[in-house]
């Protein structure tokens, strides 16, 4: 059993008092007066009676004895049937310092409290786990690695998902694949005992220690690829037809437990389970997906009037007001297959040598108001003002899109920070191709890759042919151009492909061969929205209902109705949280209309009604010959979020600092803290530890087997 601590950890502020309402509530039997901390207590309260019938009245009667209470049968998880599933879930990371859980969630640890050190938060996966354990779908007992846990994508503090992925075992009262689960338990021991173990199945994610990202803990996993499939049973799509799980009585109609309704009502409003697959057994959250697709949102910066003039900031500068169409030409270079070195953070413990990644889309798009709908079956069509460019005095929100089969470090915040310094008028757009163009003539070897691959006109280009952003099954592979050049042979990239079309000179472009040193963008606007899977592999849903949703047609009018029910209900949740935070942004901007414009620099004393309805700044005339202040370039750093700082004099990230060379990086780490961590596990060298062996994670899985005494080396994490 869950004790008192781990269970209410994770809680929030409302649900703690509702919980303690609930408990006076039933022992005082409604009445306040009894209550914890009621100002009616005496000092001698009545000793309770014992529970049971009332006495009979009458001399003679003999009191009858309380009744014995009925001894509950112990609740074990581990004796029950189970079955595979995979959880899509939402959260803002504003209130969590993380997504990973660093401890195994095991029974007697408390994993909503292990976060960083410099942080008191708790982390995403422990309050999960926590709701999980609560609901009595997993057994605390075997811990978050006992239940085969896997996770997509890992975030760091402050960063957002609206679509992660981890799946893991169930309690299940429709299915039994107990069997299935051994027979797959048994596969993952011999693998890993021959060193072919692509993940480790002894940990939680213990070989990932990225930010945002997976798949780039070795050079051989810079794509995802998907895990065998072994069984007889094990088809794809993965169905509950078959008759050896299906329990007695059972038919593939009948529901399952509402995985999604259970664990929202025990998360807290910043956590939302959205939906629930069931899988093959040998599913795995990471190595199956096949891309993942982020967000980073930031708005265009201040209009005219709210823009102070040179030199009579109180901080010293003014937020830049982005030149979006900048930043797009600057993003366009970032499709295709190329060198991140410059454009992410170097782990030193990973070992890492391998820096090429794909993107398969990239654009920079405004974000459309409301709520933007399509009937079923219809092509989208985006609504004409979200394509127009922004007028000088408003403010709208902007996005980065992108996509890709694996990412970096920090990659897609140091990508942003280097569009901010284009949108800022501090860097040109070519900035970009040289941060990638690590040697000579390599951006020009990217570009014939790209255009083997289809792509002709760069500056237009959002997406690449043939890849996951064009096509439902495309090519992941970073070398699959063949694979890329067949799929786009009859694709339209904006309009056509010209057969005359030239590749780019670009000869001249300077050489990064070692990273500039330059700042992060803030955590906090990125989100990690989606992770991609096949079809034949998920099939979401969040009723209890769990046959082929693939057709809608095909559903009966019960797994229907209960299909709408759910997605009703969490969609309701998200609905109320979305507007919260709309009324206190909509009050913020109020606030500024409240105070005096930067233009007059006063405010009156009163204002008629009319004027108070609709607020609004007053701008003083415009000087007609002068230069418009939101187009001039301000010696100011962004890095969104509303952070920003100025810089006396900015001279490029061309004469800026260099960081060491990855290999360097990577031997000082070799001969440094490497070799006391090889030393502390019994390893050789530093060179065999697994790739990630020095995470916080894997020093307190250490500290237990030394003290339980049985610490022994683990088998180097090989592809």
């Amino acid at each position: 059993m869950v004790d008192a601590q781990e269970r209410y950890d994770g809680w929030s502020h409302t649900q703690l008092i509702a919980r303690i309402q609930e408990l006076e509530n039933r022992g005082g039997g409604g009445n306040s007066s009894t209550a914890v901390g009621s100002s009616k207590s005496t000092n001698n309260p009545a000793p309770a009676k014992a529970p049971g019938p009332p006495q009979q009245s009458g001399s003679g009667a003999a009191p009858t004895p309380p009744k014995a209470k009925k001894e509950r049968r112990p609740f074990i998880v581990s004796d029950l049937p189970t079955r595979k599933v995979a959880l899509r879930f939402a959260y803002d990371g504003a209130s969590y310092s993380g997504l990973a859980a660093q401890s195994d969630g095991l029974a007697g640890q408390s994993p909503s409290s292990t976060g960083p050190a410099e942080s008191s938060l708790p982390t995403v996966e422990a309050v999960l786990w926590n709701a999980l354990c609560l609901s009595r779908l997993v057994d605390p007992e075997k811990g978050m690695s006992g239940a085969g846990w896997t996770r997509c994508g890992r975030t760091d503090k402050g960063v957002s998902a609206g679509g992660q992925v981890v799946s893991l075992w169930v309690r299940s009262v429709k299915v039994d694949e107990r069997e299935l689960r051994r027979r797959e338990e048994e596969r993952l021991a011999e693998r890993e005992a021959k060193g072919k173990l692509l993940y480790h199945a002894g940990g939680v994610g213990q070989d990932e220690s990225d930010e945002e990202s997976t798949n780039v803990d070795a050079d051989e996993e810079s794509v995802a690829r998907p895990s065998p499939r072994t069984t007889a049973t094990d088809t794809a799509p993965w169905s509950v037809d078959n008759p050896a799980t299906l329990l007695p009585d059972l038919s593939s109609e009948s529901p399952e437990l509402p995985y999604v309704l259970s664990l929202n009502r025990l998360l807290p409003d910043s956590i939302r389970v959205l939906d629930w697959s069931p899988v093959r057994p040998s599913f795995n959250a990471r190595f199956d997906c096949r891309y993942r697709h982020y967000k980073y949102f930031f708005p265009t910066g201040p209009p005219e009037h709210l823009i102070a003039p040179p030199g009579q900031s109180v901080r010293g500068c003014a937020q830049p007001r982005m030149d979006i169409e900048a930043m797009r030409e600057a993003a366009s270079y970032l499709l295709g297959d190329h060198d991140f070195r410059n454009l992410c953070k170097v782990d030193a413990s990973k070992q890492i040598t391998n820096f090429r990644r794909r993107i398969d889309g990239v654009s920079i798009d405004k974000v459309e108001p409301g709520w933007p709908a399509v009937q079923d079956g219809k092509t989208r069509v985006p609504n004409a003002s979200i394509v127009e460019p922004t007028p000088a005095d408003q403010e709208e929100m902007y996005v980065l899109n992108l996509r890709g089969t694996a990412f970096l470090y920090h990659q897609v915040r140091h990508i942003m920070a280097i569009l901010f310094l284009v949108g800022a008028r501090m860097e040109k757009p070519s900035i970009v191709k040289e941060l990638i163009n690590t040697r000579q003539g390599q951006w020009e070897d990217d570009v014939k890759w790209l255009y083997d691959a289809g792509v002709r006109r760069r500056r237009g280009a959002v997406a690449l042919p043939g890849s996951t952003a064009t096509e439902v099954d495309g090519a992941t592979a970073v070398t699959s151009v063949p694979q890329l050049t067949k799929a786009a042979a009859a694709a339209t990239l904006n309009g056509h492909h010209e057969e005359g079309d030239a590749l780019e000179d670009d000869t001249g472009l300077t050489v990064f061969d070692l990273k500039p040193m330059y700042e992060l963008s803030a955590d906090r606007p990125l989100v990690l929205w989606e992770c991609g899977f096949r079809p034949c592999d998920i099939q979401w849903r969040s009723g209890a209902y769990d046959g082929d949703v693939s057709s809608a047609a095909s559903l009966g009018p019960k797994a229907k109705r209960d299909l709408i029910m759910a997605a009703s209900s969490v969609s309701a949740d998200l609905y109320r949280t979305w507007q919260k935070s709309a009324i206190s942004a909509e009050i913020a901007r109020h606030f500024v209309l409240a105070a005096a414009s930067p233009g007059t620099a006063t405010k009156g004393c009163g204002a008629l009604y009319e004027e108070t309805r609709w607020p609004y700044l007053t701008v003083p005339p415009q000087d007609a010959s002068a230069a418009p202040l939101s187009g001039r370039r301000t010696n100011t750093l962004p890095f969104g979020n509303g952070a920003h700082r100025p810089v006396a004099q900015w001279s490029g990230l061309i004469n800026r600092k260099r960081e060491d060379s990855p290999q360097i990086k990577n031997e000082r780490w070799l001969e440094g803290r490497g070799k006391r961590v090889a030393a502390r596990r019994g390893v050789e060298s530093a060179a065999m530890l697994p790739k990630g062996g020095s995470s916080k994670a894997r020093r307190e899985r250490e500290e237990r087997e030394r003290s339980n005494g049985t610490n022994t080396p683990e088998e180097v994490r090989t592809p």
